[in-house]
């Protein structure tokens, strides 16, 4: 039963009811038990049983303007994530407020942007509760009243208000004062005083409060809410979007939506394992589908969801807040109901910039210049306050001034444009009404009527009557929609490039840039498909990924083939683009003053090639509002929607599977039926009678000993690679059968002493086979002819700076446990000044002629470097069979044949461990250069 419900939720492999019929048929036929296989019938049965008590909730919604759809219960989503083991148990729900870099969302400010009552507001030590606003006492035998818990440099903490306690009066006095307390310390909670008869007084507090304002508050009103429960509050970033439900290219809209859950570390968010699904709809919109969401969110606030809790193997309780909302951009505009067109003169979602030119020609110098930085920023307020008056305008039947407002605005909000609509068909109906029954009285016959007959129609009716993100505790969508980096940078800044590129080059230059790109070294770039021809022949039509590896090459291959002017800008985008898919930040202000330099030399740059560009491009503006979003949501690369865009082809599975009568039910239920399969076989637990129950070992053991169903779920283990640092992968034995060291390979072994005394250790005929590739301390898989830095395993700061090596060989004994794999290699010296053309770090031999030998553990990173190929007057003057079919054909074609010469250059456009390279050379030499000084 099973490896029957496994095969019928593969995420990526849907088989319909006649393959799945077949497939058991044909099983049952054949197996030595075929009373054991059960039929289509019995697997559904049991399916729909065991769905029944582990699966999400699938729910009816109707939205306010009367659209019916079917939506996974966003609560009992979530209380599965907690009660699976593989998810709870890298769950955090406390903000740090000291990091030692910021990598994931409670390493931002965007939670402490909350009401302080919507955080979690409660620790558990041992058998006590200690609540955000209750009086507390300490192990010092002071008094406290916590209102925010937090860690601190990884510490459990608490900020109190600290408290004097006068023991002649029994009297709290709480004070101005702030202090920070770790929750080691605490050792009475409110509770334990009152029931204890041990609490004080209070007095006159601080300013002109009563310090009754206190103690009424007291205990915490989430204490009851709780119900002697912990209670934490999980994070979302919620993510909607237009999608085709077909697999083909007719176009089959739906608007869908799903979330990750914010709380887990950012490296498990890139897997599609943890996307969790909402709703999808080919009739209700995304701002109908998220009023659904808003509702099941903020339920939690009064009503608190229960679970049970894997990690802490006891039942808990949450409340939801949503974090951020990760989409495109013109998804995103309309979050902010923002919605006229980046065509409208106030084109920018996040301020008040504006194309409209201004009527004096004194003004027009600032006003360009106001592209190129970010405007006065738009506020919730406002917008809402728009939103109304344009309601207010349509009750009044100024159907005139509703465009005028929307203009002069920017403000064009989805819902309230249906509801403006119905308003003045309301106020058509009406009139003709009044016209024909002029002496009825529950008819309006004046303006004023009218307008307040309009008005309170309208406040009768179910709803918000506008976007539901407007009106919704602790979100402002203008803040909350961080620039999306796929498709403002790949999909935008580096295709608006690639095009200006390609559309001025000939048959003849294209050849050339295309050989050009062929010789690529990719050892150190992470690409998992490049394919040069592919990318000149359907230039028009490229994607992400391909983009992505342009993004990272393309200035080594543009001599000769673009202006100067251009070239400059193809340098400013690597260099700004590499800084920007940083995963971690380690020094926050440094991080974001180089953005803003590097994002300046992009737009100037820009300006240079192509002004009116600036202009009409929004996505070159919005690129001004990324260093303010970084504090907020972390590196830029979170905020991407990559691992969403990647789930749609899930839904597509599913919306072709269905029989559309009822598309959004059928998609939502396939989808937490695959939810439900994935938590059972994660060893997730669910409730039997009250008690929590998982599957037997040998289901929960299905996940983790099958490395082929974690690929098919999209789940990579913590140790996803497989390898342990300094391991080496040897030569086939045909290749590289095993060997002695020949005397010339045992000169260079004497020179590294280390080795030596192991290696003297060893049987005299001890034999070693020839490596292929080893691994570096940070799991990349370095292959010979590499580029690599040695050193120290974690803190590469401390390290020696300035030395890279080529691995020349790699030597792998067969007894691996007397003696670790060793490498041979040629050691480079990074140049102190920069390439004159492309402004990057210089590679020059340090010992020419001396081949030396280090530990395969001590490799620290892999670093792409690419041949100086300019400079060397690299020309196409070779030849290489073409394969196809897997078979040598008869056509050649040309291929770039290096100069041998010792002239290299660090890429410091690779995305790749590009952190990790800036902090092991010189500041100077990938320090930011303003393009222009006179901004």
């Amino acid at each position: 039963m099973l490896l029957a419900d496994l095969m019928d939720n593969f995420p990526r492999l849907r088989l319909s009811e006649a393959h799945m019929e077949l497939i058991l048929y044909m099983w049952a036929r054949t197996a030595r038990h075929p009373s054991r296989i059960p039929s289509l019938r019995e697997l559904r049965k049991f399916q729909k049983g065991l769905q029944a008590r582990v699966s999400t909730q699938t729910r009816e919604c109707r939205s306010e303007l009367g659209n019916v759809f079917f939506a996974n219960d966003v609560r009992t989503t979530l209380a599965l994530d907690m009660a699976n083991p593989q998810v709870a148990q890298h769950v955090v729900v406390y903000p740090e407020l000291k990091p030692s870099s910021i990598t994931n969302a409670w390493e931002t400010s965007r939670w402490l942007e909350l009401p302080l009552d919507q955080l979690t507001p409660m620790v558990r030590i041992g058998a006590h509760d200690f609540f955000v606003n209750e009086l507390a006492l300490l192990e010092t035998g002071d008094f406290v009243i916590p209102y925010l818990w937090a860690t601190y440099a990884g510490v459990l903490s608490a900020l109190c208000r600290k408290c004097t306690y006068n023991e002649t009066t029994n009297m709290i006095t709480v004070l101005e004062k702030t202090l920070r307390v770790e929750a080691a310390l605490f050792v009475r909670s409110f509770v334990d005083l009152e029931n204890g008869e041990e609490l004080p007084m209070f007095e006159r507090a601080y300013n002109t409060d009563s310090h009754e304002n206190f103690r009424t508050a007291m205990p915490n009103p989430l204490r009851a809410k709780a119900n002697g429960e912990e209670l934490f509050t999980l994070f979302l970033n919620a993510w909607v979007d237009d999608v085709s439900g077909n697999v083909s290219k007719q176009w089959n809209k739906h608007w869908n939506v799903c979330f990750e859950n914010a709380c887990l570390p950012g490296v498990l968010l890139f897997q599609e394992y943890f996307v969790r699904f909402v709703s999808t709809s080919q009739n209700a919109t995304a701002p109908e589908q998220l009023a659904s969401l808003k509702e099941q969110v903020l339920s939690t606030h009064d009503n608190p969801y229960p679970c049970f809790h894997a990690g802490k193997q006891r039942s808990c309780k949450f409340r939801i807040a949503v974090q951020s909302l990760p989409a495109d951009n013109p998804q995103q505009s309309e979050h902010c109901s923002h919605t006229i067109g980046a065509r409208a003169h106030l084109y920018c979602r996040r301020c008040f910039n504006t194309r409209a030119m201004p009527e004096d020609d004194d003004e027009i110098a600032d006003w360009y210049a106001s592209h190129f930085m970010p405007g006065r920023p738009r506020t919730l307020e406002e917008t809402r306050e728009s939103v109304e008056y344009q309601l207010a305008l349509a009750c009044n039947s100024l159907t005139t001034d509703i465009e005028t407002e929307q203009k002069s605005t920017g403000v064009k909000d989805p819902i309230a444009a249906v509801w403006i609509e119905r308003i003045v068909q309301k106020a058509k109906d009406l009139t003709k009404a009044a016209a024909r029954s002029p002496d009825d009285p529950s008819l309006p016959h004046t303006p004023e009527d009218l307008a307040r007959y309009l008005k309170d129609w309208l406040d009768a009716q179910p709803g918000d009557h506008m976007n539901p993100l407007l009106n919704w505790s602790g979100l402002d969508p203008h803040a909350s929609t961080p620039v999306e980096i796929l498709h403002t940078i790949l999909l935008g800044l580096a295709k608006y490039i690639w095009h200006s590129l390609y559309s001025t080059w000939k048959p003849a230059q294209e050849a050339l840039f295309a050989t050009r790109l062929a010789s690529t070294d990719l050892n150190g770039l992470s690409i998992q498909s490049f394919r040069p021809q592919y990318m000149v022949q359907y230039k028009g039509a490229l994607i992400g990924r391909q983009f992505k590896a342009l993004t990272q090459t393309l200035v080594f291959h543009l001599h000769d083939l673009c202006t100067p002017e251009l070239f400059t800008l193809v340098k400013a985008c690597g260099e700004f683009s590499a800084v920007l898919w940083e995963d971690s930040i380690k020094d926050l202000s440094q991080h974001q003053a180089d953005l803003r330099v590097l994002i300046a030399n992009v737009l100037d740059a820009y300006g240079d090639v192509d002004p009116l560009r600036v202009l009409d491009k929004v996505k070159l503006h919005l690129l001004t509002h990324i260093p303010d979003d970084i504090p907020r949501f972390g590196p830029a690369v979170r905020s991407i929607t990559e691992i969403f865009e990647s789930f749609n082809a899930v839904f597509r599975m599913c919306s072709v599977l269905s029989n559309h009568h009822a598309p959004s039910l059928d998609i939502a239920l396939s989808i937490a039926d695959m939810d439900r399969m994935k938590h059972v076989i994660s060893g997730g637990y669910w409730m039997e009678n009250g008690v929590p129950t998982q599957a037997a070992e040998n289901v929960r053991r299905i996940l983790e000993d099958h490395p082929i169903i974690q690929k098919h779920l999209g789940w990579a283990p913590p140790s996803a690679n497989g390898v342990i640092a300094g391991t080496a992968k040897p030569l086939g034995l045909k290749s590289s059968p095993a060997r002695a060291l020949l005397p010339a390979e045992l000169e260079v072994l004497e020179k590294n002493f280390a080795l030596q005394t192991a290696f003297n250790a060893l049987p005299k005929d001890h034999l070693w086979r020839d490596g292929s590739s080893v691994v570096s301390n940070t799991g990349d898989v370095c292959k010979i002819g590499s580029f690599v830095f040695f050193g120290g395993r974690d803190d590469f700061d401390t390290q020696a700076r300035g030395v890279d090596t080529k691995i020349m060989a790699v030597y792998v004994p067969t007894n691996a446990i007397a003696i670790s794999p060793y490498v041979v290699i040629k050691e480079y010296r990074v140049s102190s000044e920069r390439h004159p053309h492309y402004d990057m770090p210089v590679l020059r031999f340090a010992f020419e002629s001396h081949p030396l030998n280090r530990a395969s553990q001590d490799i620290r990173f892999i670093v792409n470097v690419q041949h100086d190929c300019r400079s060397s007057g690299c020309t196409p003057s070779g030849t290489r069979v073409v394969r196809q079919e897997r078979t040598a054909s008869s056509k050649t074609v040309s291929v770039l044949e290096h100069v041998q010469n010792s002239r290299y250059i660090i890429n410091t456009h690779a995305f790749h461990n590009a952190a990790r390279l800036r902090r092991a050379i010189p500041r100077s030499l990938t320090v930011p250069i303003p393009l222009k000084m006179d901004r």
